[in-house]
């Protein structure tokens, strides 16, 4: 695993020490996971390794005896830990304990071939679509809660409320760690730059701040006031010219999901309305509260500004979007009119959470 191409969480973990959250995001094959999992294991840091839903932990459990009737005595493995064990010669196995959640066990082999866990496992396993179904557990003594791919698929359909689980998960976990002098859980999120406003990002309300290093193009970025520390992987020069004779990399590396899969742009997502307006010749609108932002649009000759700019006009409508009946007021008075002026590019935002509420108004509110 040479260090200019691949990437360790812990080197993150290490230069900043205070953070409890560290998502790194960034395209595929730099070592994400590997480095996080290796790391684990070869500093004695228990662990929990969550996945999106119960059929990806029964995946990764499947491997041991899945060839039942074959001459093949070589097991599929399809647990994240099998190029670990290759590289470095362990026989780290997953083991399903119930519908959605595992462990991984180191494993003997006997003299006839058939495997044993032993020791204690080295790491749980839980499907984040299932974790509510499990009531008082105890995993305070694991150390990291890794959430793998927390950025879903384009395809892929997803509980809107995974970034609440994921959250409700590492306080369950996290318990009284702090009072009993221990240090807060890390949770560390990997993940592929396919979609900005994403269940997780939504719910620590980073969104608008990784949009924005995407924009100026910075790599890291620290909010120490937070303990939240984000990573946006940039393929190196060197990697760039390791992919040269990769034929995937030649027809691919120039489209939209080229970009995502190798140089960790969020090409999927539009950036074009998102940016400053002087608001000389504008004029108020409406004003509108989502979570515990206030934000203002103005008008000018048919162009139009979201921003958190305030105005003083009380005369002017305001709606609480954390109220179910605001959002259906807001959805009739202005938000069909806003998202109509968006589609002919007449709509100028100062931030990208904005103008995907806007746009995609049906996925952040489901309206009854």
């Amino acid at each position: 695993m040479a260090k200019k191409y691949y990437y360790n969480v812990f080197d993150d973990i290490k230069a900043y020490p205070d953070a409890w959250a560290i998502l790194a995001i960034g395209g595929r094959t730099t070592g994400k996971t590997y480095g996080g999992l290796k790391g684990s294991y070869e500093d004695h840091l228990k662990f929990i390794f969550a996945k999106r839903t119960a059929d990806d932990v029964k995946l990764m459990c499947s491997g041991t005896k899945m060839l039942k009737g074959t001459d093949d005595k070589e097991d599929p493995d399809f647990s994240p830990f099998a190029p670990i064990n290759r590289d470095i010669g362990t026989n780290i196995k997953a083991y399903s304990l119930y519908d959605g959640l595992g462990v991984f066990y180191d494993t003997y082999t006997d003299d006839k071939g058939k495997e044993y866990p032993t020791g204690a496992p080295i790491g749980n396993i839980i499907g984040l679509s299932v974790a509510t179904k499990f009531k008082g557990f105890d995993m305070s003594d694991c150390d990291i809660l890794f959430f793998d791919e927390f950025i879903p698929r384009k395809w892929e359909r997803i509980n809107r409320g995974e970034g609440d689980q994921l959250m409700d998960l590492y306080v369950t976990v996290n318990r009284d760690r702090i009072l009993r002098g221990r240090p807060p859980l890390k949770l560390v999120g990997f993940a592929n730059s396919v979609n900005l406003s994403n269940p997780l990002c939504n719910t620590l309300e980073i969104t608008d701040i990784i949009a924005d290093m995407q924009l100026k193009g910075i790599d890291h970025l620290y909010l120490e006031d937070r303990g939240i520390f984000i990573r946006l992987l940039q393929g190196t020069e060197d990697f760039r010219k390791a992919l040269e004779n990769d034929p995937v990399y030649r027809a691919m590396g120039h489209t939209a999901w080229g970009q995502m899969a190798y140089d960790n742009q969020f090409a999927y997502d539009d950036l074009s309305n998102v940016g400053k307006t002087q608001l000389k010749g504008y004029k108020p609108v409406c004003s509108f509260t989502y979570k515990q932002s206030t934000y203002y649009c103005y008008q000018n000759t048919g162009k139009y500004f979201i921003c958190s700019s305030a105005f003083n006009d009380k005369n002017k409508p305001h709606y609480d979007l954390n109220r179910e009946n605001d959002q259906k007021r807001f959805y009739l008075e202005q938000a069909i009119d806003l998202r109509n002026e968006c589609i002919n590019d007449n709509v100028r935002f100062t931030n990208y959470s904005m103008y995907d509420l806007i746009v995609n108004y049906h996925r952040v509110f489901k309206l009854r």
